[in-house]
């Protein structure tokens, strides 16, 4: 009877329009009384920089990326080389170097790391804000559709994520055997899918809707119920338990 009350419970608190953008670009970059702006518009320069995060930093503490990410000393700007009003180009001329990307991939780890934390405490499924700003953060920037899993335990707590596939600007692979593995590996007693849409469009495909159901039935084989399927598009999201498609 526990499961069946799960879904329903998710699907009301996703209900509406998620603001996604976090306290700290509010307070920092939102004047009192304007409307809040969409992530891309505050940080468009980021984008080309988000896709790939250095395998080292998942291994480094927090503090170490603390330290290092205050320590890193500031890259000089070539102007002669830069359009100065070509904010999203800018950083991809030899202008910056890669101190700039560095620095940017220390500061991202860090924020998916704090997002992160309050899932690994508890799952509320009256607040999934929490887990939509991982996913923007998670997103942001990558031009190709990426599968993740989000493992939980028995009381909702999140054991790990895991990107289980990366494909081209338009589709993804992932295999059931091998979720069914990784699944019984992490131990999860619940699970929550998501995946982006390069495109910005964040309604499902036929192939994501045969997917999900695809997946939902591996998963019961060993009795883990699918809490989710979430896709994330440019500023907003789909999902599957909201919809009543799971």
């Amino acid at each position: 009877m526990f499961i069946h009350r799960v879904r329903p419970a998710y699907a009301s608190a996703c209900s509406g329009r998620v603001n996604f953008v976090t306290p700290f670009v509010r307070n920092a970059y939102t004047p009192a009384g304007k409307t809040v702006p969409e992530w891309d518009t505050v940080f468009p320069f980021l984008n080309p920089f988000w896709e790939n995060v250095m395998t080292s930093l998942h291994l480094m503490s927090r503090e170490e990326l603390a330290r290092e990410l205050v320590a890193a000393p500031k890259a000089r700007r070539n102007t002669a080389t830069t359009d100065a009003t070509s904010t999203p180009n800018c950083l991809r001329t030899p202008a910056y170097d890669q101190k700039v990307r560095r620095k940017l991939d220390l500061a991202r780890e860090i924020l998916l790391r704090d997002l992160a934390e309050p899932l690994r405490r508890t799952w509320s499924l009256t607040s999934p804000k929490t887990v939509r700003e991982w996913l923007t953060i998670r997103y942001c920037g990558v031009e190709r559709e990426i599968f993740l899993a989000l493992y939980l335990d028995v009381k909702m707590r999140l054991i790990d994520t895991e990107d289980l596939s990366a494909g081209t600007l338009t589709t993804t692979s992932v295999y059931p055997r091998e979720l069914v593995k990784s699944a019984l590996r992490h131990n999860a007693c619940f699970i929550l899918f998501a995946h982006n849409h390069p495109s910005g469009c964040p309604d499902p495909s036929d192939a994501d809707v045969n997917l999900t159901r695809t997946l939902r039935k591996a998963m019961a084989l060993i009795d883990i119920e699918v809490l989710d399927h979430v896709i994330v598009g440019s500023g907003d999201f789909f999902s599957f338990a909201e919809k009543g498609l799971l």
